[in-house]
């Protein structure tokens, strides 16, 4: 199997499966020029902390489009403020590759930070075209919904 070109979230998934090195910047920092530079000096991710950072919604935004510009190697996670499908959603749909969920203690909230990621029938998340549709398309169930070994 190929690789998919670096700076993608395909190409992160399949390094952080294959249990590659990774290495990432922290960002709490609402300041989308220097998140820009920071996403082209070759780090394979930037995670931006909206639990405890500096960054409100509008940054966040802001931040993973300035991640995602031609010449980035990296791709944009987000610490959400909360294991809830609402800012998990949230980041989601604002661009992010991924998720770094907080205070995930047991399996149940394992379980509640899964299913928020995922579309029904899998999970709970609903459908919100903002960003995330220029990745997904117009029918999240059908590509999203699966399981992510037969992506």
């Amino acid at each position: 199997m190929t690789r998919p070109p670096s700076g993608t979230p395909a190409a992160f998934a399949t390094a952080l499966r294959a249990r590659e090195q990774l290495i990432g910047y922290w960002s709490v920092l609402d300041s989308p020029v220097s998140t820009e530079r920071i996403a082209r000096l070759g780090y394979d991710y930037v995670a931006l902390d909206a639990q405890h950072g500096l960054i409100e919604y509008a940054g966040l935004l802001a931040s993973l489009t300035a991640i995602d510009t031609k010449g980035s190697t990296a791709v944009g996670l987000v610490r959400t403020e909360a294991n809830a499908p609402a800012p998990i959603g949230r980041a989601l749909d604002a661009g992010a590759a991924g998720v770094i969920v907080p205070l995930v203690d047991t399996a149940q909230d394992a379980a509640d930070a899964v299913a928020a990621v995922r579309y029904p029938p899998l999970g709970r998340r609903s459908y919100g075209p903002m960003r995330s549709g220029l990745r997904i398309g117009p029918d999240p169930a059908t590509r999203m919904s699966r399981p992510s070994s037969s992506r």
